[in-house]
């Protein structure tokens, strides 16, 4: 088991590996909804609109990788993080982007955290 976690330690980073969005001039405009409780309590919306947000350099530099749903099959840790939920829905570079973060486990919970800079308004 230990070997398991030890593991899951090592493939996790990996997995979020992988070139940042490019830059290849196409619009990025996103809409990042947050329901910190959960999807049944009230939720929080604003925008990014790059070029013009502080946060387009950092967003850029993120592997597109952490926009997909963890693959099927990877062992994550099994520690809650909290019920906040939150939805990215847009476009990066031009590249579609709709996903769903969410904190039920440590797979998600690092996800949540690669991109808590856009989830703060």
């Amino acid at each position: 088991m230990r070997l398991l976690a030890a593991a899951c330690l090592l493939v996790l980073p990996l997995a979020s590996c992988g070139g940042g969005a490019s830059s290849s001039g196409g619009a990025t405009g996103l809409e990042v909804t947050v329901w910190p409780g959960g999807r049944e309590g009230p939720s929080t919306s604003h925008k990014i609109t790059c070029p013009g947000d502080e946060r387009c350099d950092r967003l850029r530099a993120l592997p597109a990788r952490v926009f997909e749903p963890v693959p099927a099959g990877i062992g994550c840790t099994q520690i809650y993080g909290g019920p906040d939920v939150a939805e990215v829905r847009g476009t990066i570079d031009g590249r579609r982007v709709d996903a769903t973060f969410k904190r039920t486990d440590g797979c998600e919970t690092n996800r949540w955290n690669q991109v808590a800079f856009l989830l703060s308004s």
